[in-house]
């Protein structure tokens, strides 16, 4: 077997039997040698002149025993094989160094592997399971703003059922079309029962997707349409391994659902959710979304029933401009036809229809329904630039650990050149050396990133199911691979740096045995990565704050001591009389448990759901209205509602028991109060319904202002009315617990399940985990940023104490001379702390400068806090030099100790 004109046999061999080939060469050398010496004996010279006439003649022998390795033999490989021998017994030698190496490579890699497969989950890899992806598309509908006003138009992906229907009629060219809807639903019943993520979908959505079961079938077109579906269910893969413990004859049983049993059909394959990022249980007709309401299923009927996301395949041949093309013509028409006769006239709403689009979207999970990227990507985007430099610390770093120990192999370099090894060898033996650090580093980053996949997957997307390779894909390793071969490119550069600077002086003889100053290479690299690690803490500090700010901000509501509970009666078979009477034994059982300092109904949760109702003031034409045009939000609720929720009263009272029953007095909030009566106080105004009774209401209290569903929103007028006894809409059960107590669901649950054993899933909440949501990318970016700029200042304090104690080291006699002639102990740790200190200053004043540049690009994942907040710039400044100085301390100290007569006696 041949390649590249060698046969392969013959390179085998000589690579395994180095031996042999060693002994031919020396025999050709040998042989050379004798010849040219008999030649200079017969023409007169004695034998012993005559074979070092030779050998001069000859040149150095070492070298050209290389070249003849390299003609004879595969000399690269050889070479190589050499070089990682050699550089292997000298990572031994110094093991210290070479550790620190390797696990600095290791945090770098880690970080930025790590960071680029969350990202390509989010942003750049398809959805699991969905067959030719790219072809597969998000619907959105642009509604342009035709008002005049400043607010941009933004993409929306929410649809009707009719315009759903109207694409599958006439969007020739999508191959196919369909709708979902995602909803929380209660599962079984009792102790049992539990909560579980479903979505419901419309026919033609497997085929869309491509998707095939892990086991039995998946929904049928048949079953899926809104008004005649099926009760049948599809497991998600998780929910089955969970619920079921995987068992394959789950096909055929029921699962109670809202109430009503649905019978299983199969199970979706592993990892499969859809085109969402949520993790998915179970997979439902669109028919579930009514089924069990006691009313008819009229929803799917209305073309202004936004409720329904929408996706298709592309037919082949079709393009993404013509298909949007056809299905902007088709949207137009279906609001002009079916939509605006509805409503009110209205010319500026049909101009809006008329310029009306509809964009296809990727179904990639990270982006949002306006085609951005969600918070969580947004900051994931920004943690892998931050990994970027963390790598480039890491990078820093290990060049500076190498450079370090280039310099204290001075003597062995300046030996080698002198016995003729050539600077390009010499520099394939240090670059052979950074590679194998930066390979040891690749492997314990690979070992520490397998370990943290689990931290780092809870801590970006809690809700999402991670697939196990999700962290080691081909694109993660590949990132890895170049990541590590950058850092050993780069820790590389600075000993050969060092080598070409000083390897002639060192032949020479100039610095053989004098230890030399430390380079200004040396400070470089420690200043610049002092900079990076600031300019990293510098952001970790500023989504601290944005959390911190988020987390202790005055919403109106005490979030952590309240909780809500709720319970889905829908299907369970219960009157609404029957559900009136259970909340208001509940409220009167739920009162009396050991902890409940208070406890209230309301119909709507504060920060979870809510309804509008519109009132005006008696003699007006029309409804009160907030800043934005909308009617006031309205809350039913029963005495002790806003001690409860820990709302505050500004004046006036709250409500009695005696007001249950007559309905005539509402609580305004102070924007309602200040928009209906300005200047004056409200307390015994009245208010009317509109559209309904008209009597009176008056005003018995103001309260202060409260978020409705968001951290960041405008005031909204909002008014509180008492809670009839009889009344049979929904409500909730809102319950305040002592401070510093363990959560009391499990009493709470308990019992509730005394007052019904069979009772659907006992929902029990704080109001604040509502906002979880909004708090994740603040809690994600101060972890993250924390973690990452944390490693960062530990790799810098690692590379100032390294660069300090060598050159404590290397002036060891100057400290001898200057504690003999009179310096102090205390003086010569303040000159080493001097040092280091000066290089931390620059490296700070110089993080701080980059900072403030770049700051502002975060400033929309920051909240209520600027980007340049100088108590942070302050503190991160007062810690990187506390932690230089604590670097330099212990090197100080030890140079303090120096005995001068043994320093002296041994230089």
């Amino acid at each position: 077997m041949r390649f590249g004109g060698v046969r392969m046999g013959g390179i085998f061999n000589r690579l395994f039997r180095r031996r042999s080939l060693d002994d031919d060469v020396r025999e050709e050398i040998e042989t050379h040698i004798a010849m040219q010496a008999d030649l200079y004996r017969r023409s007169g010279m004695s034998p012993d002149e005559a074979l070092r006439a030779a050998r001069r003649q000859f040149g150095n022998v070492t070298a050209v025993r290389e070249r003849l390795h390299d003609f004879y033999g595969f000399g690269w490989v050889e070479t190589f094989i050499r070089d990682l021998r050699y550089a292997v017994r000298g990572l031994v030698r110094s093991p210290a160094v070479s550790l620190a190496a390797a696990l600095t490579a290791a945090i770098g890699v880690g970080a930025v592997a790590g960071m680029f497969g969350v990202l390509q989950t989010l942003l750049l890899a398809p959805p699991p399971h969905v067959e030719a992806p790219d072809r597969v598309f998000r619907l959105h509908e642009l509604f342009p703003n035709v008002s005049g006003g400043p607010e941009p138009a933004e993409p929306l992906t929410g649809t009707s059922y009719p315009f759903y229907e109207r694409l599958v009629d006439d969007a020739d060219s999508l191959a196919s079309v369909a709708a979902y809807a995602q909803t929380d639903l209660a599962a079984g019943a009792g102790p049992d029962a539990g909560m579980t993520r479903a979505v419901m979908v419309s026919a033609g959505f497997w085929r869309t997707l491509g998707v095939r079961p892990a086991l039995g079938r998946l929904l049928l077109d048949a079953e899926a349409h809104p008004a005649t579906g099926a009760r049948v269910v599809v497991l998600g893969h998780g929910f089955w391994q969970r619920r079921f413990d995987g068992r394959p004859d789950v096909l055929g049983e029921t699962l109670l659902l809202k109430g009503r049993p649905y019978e299983i059909v199969g199970v979706a394959p592993r990892g499969f959710r859809g085109v969402e990022l949520s993790d998915v249980d179970l997979w439902l007709p669109l028919f579930a979304r009514e089924d069990g309401s006691g009313r008819a299923v009229r929803w799917h009927t209305f073309g202004t029933m936004y409720a329904l996301t929408l996706v298709g395949r592309l037919r082949p041949g079709a393009t993404l401009a013509r298909t949007e093309a056809q299905l902007t013509g088709i949207q137009r028409t279906f609001l002009e036809d079916t939509v605006h006769p509805l409503l009110p006239p209205d010319p500026g709403r049909l101009e809006r229809y008329r310029q009306a689009r509809v964009l296809l979207g990727p179904v990639t999970g990270g982006l949002g329904s306006n085609l951005r990227p969600i918070a969580e990507a947004r900051v994931t985007a920004w943690l892998f630039g931050v990994a970027v430099v963390l790598v480039a610390i890491a990078c820093l770093n290990t060049a500076g650990l190498l450079l370090l120990r280039a310099m204290r192999r001075r003597r062995e370099f300046a030996v080698r050149l002198a016995l003729g090894i050539g600077r390009g060898r010499l520099a394939r033996q240090l670059l052979t050396e950074s590679l194998v650090l930066a390979l040891l580093g690749g492997a314990a980053a690979f070992a520490v990133l397998t370990l943290s996949r689990a931290w780092l997957q809870r801590t970006i997307l809690p809700a999402m199911a991670w697939e196990p390779a999700t962290l080691v894909s081909p694109g993660v390793l590949a990132v890895a691979a170049g990541a590590t071969l950058v850092t050993a490119l780069a820790a590389g550069l600075s000993p050969l740096w060092h080598v070409g600077r000083h390897a002639l002086p060192a032949v020479q003889g100039r610095i053989l045995d004098v230890p030399g100053p430390r380079p200004r290479l040396q400070g470089v690299l420690l200043a610049a990565q002092a900079a990076l690690s600031v300019m990293l803490l510098v952001g970790a500090g500023l989504f601290l704050r944005s959390l911190h700010n988020a987390a202790t901000l005055d919403i109106g509501l005490d979030r952590d001591d309240v909780l809500s509970i709720r319970v889905d009666f829908t299907g369970a078979g219960r009157s609404p009389d029957e559900v009136a009477r259970f909340f208001e034994s509940a409220l009167r059982r739920v009162s009396a448990l050991p902890g409940v300092t208070r406890a209230t109904l309301a119909q709507s949760i504060p920060l979870q759901t809510i309804r509008a109702l519109p009132i005006g003031l008696p003699g007006s034409d029309g409804p009160l209205t907030g800043p934005d045009g909308g009617v006031p939000f309205v809350n039913l609720v029963t005495p002790g509602f806003f001690e409860t929720t820990g709302m505050r009263l500004r004046e006036g009272r709250g409500f009695v028991e005696s007001d249950r029953g007559q309905g005539q007095v509402v609580v305004v909030n102070e924007t309602l109060a200040r928009s209906a009566w300005p200047n004056r106080s409200p307390i015994g105004e009245c208010v009317v319904r509109r559209f309904g009774d008209e009597r009176c209401m008056a005003v018995v209290g103001v309260v202060a202002d409260a978020r409705r569903f968001s951290l960041v929103e405008e005031p909204h007028p909002y008014f509180y009315a008492p809670l009839p006894p009889g009344d049979t809409g929904p409500r909730a059960l809102l319950v305040r617990t002592a401070p510093g107590l363990p959560r009391l669901d499990p009493a709470l649950r308990a019992e509730l399940l005394a007052l019904d054993p069979a009772l659907p899933y006992v929902r029990i909440e704080t109001l604040g985990e509502a906002l979880n949501p909004q708090m994740r990318p603040w809690r994600l970016g101060a972890s993250l940023f924390t973690v990452f700029g944390s490693l960062a200042v530990l790799l810098a304090m690692i590379g100032l104490w390294s660069s300090v104690s060598y050159a404590v080291s290397q002036r060891r006699h100057e400290f001898a001379v200057r504690l003999a002639v009179g310096a102090t102990p205390t003086g010569l740790v303040r000159l080493v702390l001097n040092d280091g200190l000066r290089t931390a200053l620059i490296a700070c004043a110089a993080g701080l400068l980059i900072a403030s540049a770049t700051t502002h690009l975060i400033r929309g994942l920051l909240f209520d806090v600027s980007p340049r907040d100088p108590a942070v710039f302050a503190a991160v400044a007062t810690a990187v030099l506390a932690v230089a100085t604590l670097a330099g301390l212990w090197p100080a100290l030890r140079a303090s100790r120096v005995n001068p007569a043994q320093a002296l006696r041994a230089e």
